[in-house]
């Protein structure tokens, strides 16, 4: 089992200043997601809590994945779609150096879905991640 803790910062919009879609202190829009074995994620799990916190938060959204015999675990955004034309969307991530492959998927507002592949989670403690939206 790995854990790795997610903090969602700031998208950035193209006619606006940059926005902070949700803090993910708490579970409310986050609920868990992924590839399910016996009807179960295992012992994966999604919770707020206050260690490791990034400086400047309250809490912060910790996921404990289990992938035994499970391709992917994650947690997927219920909140309202985000406005305007994005440029890029931003998070923090408390990587574990567990090697595991970290991936966005989104889906626009026509209902198109893409995979951003981001890299392996080669990295001890908290690192910014930003994903470009490029023009479809």
């Amino acid at each position: 089992m790995r854990i790795i803790a997610l903090l969602l910062l700031l998208p950035t919009l193209a006619f606006a200043e940059d926005i902070v879609v949700d803090p993910m202190s708490a579970t409310t829009n986050w609920p868990l997601t992924g590839q399910r074995v016996c009807y179960t994620l295992g012992k994966s799990k999604i919770e707020a809590v206050k260690e490791p916190l990034r400086r400047g938060a309250e809490a912060t959204l910790k996921l404990t994945y289990d992938l035994d015999q499970r391709g992917w675990v994650g947690i997927q955004w219920r909140g309202e779609p985000i406005p305007g034309r994005v440029q890029a969307l931003a998070f923090w991530a408390f990587g574990d150096g567990s090697k595991h492959h970290l991936v966005a998927r989104l889906e626009d507002s026509n209902g198109r879905t893409f995979e951003v592949r981001l890299g392996p989670i080669d990295w001890q403690g908290w690192r910014r991640i930003e994903v470009p939206m490029d023009e479809a």
